[in-house]
């Protein structure tokens, strides 16, 4: 939820400053907060309701240590009227705030992202920005505590039984969604049918999937930003391609690298059709491990660049598949030459969190997947402990 069209970990003292000059006040999307909460069970509650009433309803992003103006009878307005500051070691605030999340509320909420705006006294203001959830209706569970809360209006108000209902059933409609945009897909580009005419050949497929892309009347303004999205890559390495607007957004293509295709609901689809090496591999044909892996990497950190700079919220979803590679050898590094035993690879689904989740330890699973499908025990670039270990593709 971009606050003054910024992440929150791009907000300035000005622009804080700018919400008190322009009366900005508090609203379903925003919350001003003059103190931290306090140590006792009920600050905890209080504070994982607003939490759970963003995540339940539409996001939005608290501020810890603004101060509201007060009426007559001294009580606060929602109006902002200056700038306080809450402390000065962020490291230490935000481990608290996110045990309390942690500890206080079922079941997690995926993409909460905490940031400091230093002031010039030298204290801190805290923004928490809480997307919209697409796993809810959560609960504040803390202490015994067990209610559903929305937010309507500045206000938060405990969900009654139809609403919780309904709830859960738009989360598992989004699920379904998720999936049948997938699966159709993944059909179309096999059939020939996409955006552009692919090769006959094995092909690499990328989707990266914002959950906020099934919330509804989110579209993305491709002319505003398409500085941003033209520069979205394709997946085979150091190509290019041309970009131009098509019916569903913007595309990138190249005649022998496929294509990437931004869609107007922030999805991207990413299609590589030159996967294979050159040549033969014991006679037969193989896709180079090493170039397949750069191409992924490098195109996976160019697009959550790009989603990032159009102020699409995470979490995102990212799917990866391998079609009509039944036969071809996955040459990795070791004398393993076995022939892939199946015609499409689906690599596990990877959840990205946030917009500074490291991509290369969250993708970790499928590429494991992806090796132990060419009959290796594991991706090789990383070390028993999990961490990356080969030089960052940037």
């Amino acid at each position: 939820m971009p606050l003054l069209n910024k992440r929150i970990s791009n907000l300035t003292q000005d622009d804080l400053q700018s919400l008190i000059a322009n009366s900005t006040p508090e609203d379903r999307h925003l919350d001003y907060k003059s103190d931290l909460p306090g140590t006792l069970n009920q600050d905890t509650v209080n504070f994982l309701k607003d939490i759970v009433a963003f995540a339940n309803t539409g996001g939005g992003v608290l501020l810890y240590g603004i101060e509201e103006q007060q009426d007559a009878e001294g009580h606060a307005t929602g109006l902002p009227s200056s700038l306080r500051g809450v402390g000065t070691n962020f490291n230490d605030l935000e481990l608290r705030f996110r045990q309390m999340i942690l500890n206080g509320v079922q079941p997690r909420i995926d993409g909460i992202e905490i940031a400091p705006v230093p002031l010039t006294n030298g204290s801190l203001v805290i923004a928490i920005d809480v997307p919209r959830s697409w796993n809810a209706p959560h609960v504040v569970s803390s202490g015994g505590h067990w209610r559903f809360y929305g937010r309507a209006g500045a206000s938060n108000y405990q969900m009654d039984v139809m609403e919780v209902r309904a709830a859960f059933l738009a989360s598992e409609g989004v699920s379904e969604r998720i999936r049948s945009f997938r699966a159709n897909r993944l059909l179309q580009i096999a059939a020939n049918q996409g955006p552009i005419q692919l090769r006959t050949a094995p092909k690499l497929t990328m989707h990266l999937i914002p959950l906020h892309a099934f919330a509804p009347n989110e579209l993305v303004d491709i002319d505003t930003h398409y500085v941003s999205i033209r520069q979205l890559t394709l997946l085979r390495p150091y190509s290019t391609g041309t970009a131009k607007y098509n019916l569903d957004g913007l595309i990138r293509y190249s005649d022998d690298s496929g294509y990437t295709q931004f869609f107007r609901n922030g999805i991207i689809e990413s299609v590589n059709d030159n996967i294979l090496g050159d040549g033969d591999l014991n006679g037969m044909p193989f896709i180079p491990s090493q170039k397949l892996l750069h191409g992924l990497l490098h195109a996976l950190l160019n697009f959550v660049s790009v989603l990032n700079q159009v102020n699409i919220p995470t979490p995102y979803l990212l799917y990866v598949n391998l079609l009509d590679v039944d036969g071809i050898i996955f040459a990795g590094k070791g004398p393993h030459h076995v022939p892939l035993d199946r015609n499409q690879l689906a690599l596990p689904e990877i959840v990205l969190e946030t917009s500074d989740t490291d991509v290369f330890q969250a993708i970790k699973p499928a590429l494991d997947a992806l090796w132990n499908a060419g009959a290796y025990p594991k991706c090789p670039f990383y070390d028993d402990e999990g961490n990356w270990t080969a030089e960052r593709i940037l």
